[in-house]
């Protein structure tokens, strides 16, 4: 057997308390804000239908055909996977349920049910990023201007939006996603800064994002 460092043992309110954090830093501030709105529109489906919270078979099949009737199935399956997540530490069988036939098909037909034309926006390209830099009005104001460096940003390093901005909600502001301005590089046609953290980040560092100037009439440091 290979020989282990010596390590301290820890009291059970220590163990507790980390294992509290860990579970907290599971998911991000804003798939916990969505998750709880999903969870509070399948209490208010089983409130008004006189429904046990229960999450049984038959509940969540109803829940699906009703939100079915009111949003697009493809939005009722993120609603289905928000409601197990919030309801499975006091219903763990909420995940056998949602993995049952009975469950798959009904999603499935409502999918079927559904006859709605695909619509999307039409992307983004250079054409729109420099004809808002240099149309007759260019952007001069303070809020026009950082509107201008959020849009080249956003385009070049494919960034969202949510990336880029502090949010107005006070449960999404995280400063762990705050870029810090000394990690701001600066060269002739680039720049790089560092992205602490985002959404789909899984370890605990960061990425270092780099973006060159891949047009001339679209200049990264405007």
């Amino acid at each position: 057997m290979s020989r282990q460092p010596p390590c301290q043992p820890w009291l059970l309110s220590h163990l507790l308390h980390e294992r509290v954090v860990a579970m907290g830093m599971a998911l991000e501030r804003s798939s916990v804000n969505a998750y709880n709105s999903h969870l509070n529109s399948y209490l208010t489906f089983c409130c008004i239908h006189d429904h046990p919270i229960t999450p049984t078979i038959d509940t969540l099949s109803f829940f699906i055909v009703y939100m079915s009737a009111h949003i697009h199935p493809d939005s009722v399956a993120v609603y289905l996977t928000g409601v197990c997540n919030r309801l499975e530490a006091d219903f763990p069988e909420v995940r056998q349920h949602h993995a049952n036939p009975v469950i798959k098909h009904t999603l499935a037909g409502c999918l079927r049910c559904t006859h709605q034309q695909p619509s999307w926006k039409p992307p983004l390209n250079l054409i729109h990023v420099h004809g808002f830099l240099h149309s007759p009005t260019p952007p001069s104001t303070h809020d026009d201007l950082l509107f201008a460096v959020l849009l080249v940003l956003g385009f070049h390093a494919l960034m969202c939006l949510g990336e880029l901005i502090w949010p107005d909600s006070i449960q999404l502001q995280s400063y762990r996603k705050v870029i810090l301005r000394c990690s701001l590089k600066l060269d002739v046609d680039s720049f790089s800064f560092g992205l602490p953290t985002h959404k789909t980040l899984k370890v605990g560092h960061g990425s270092d994002v780099l973006v060159h100037c891949f047009s001339p009439n679209v200049e990264p440091h405007l």
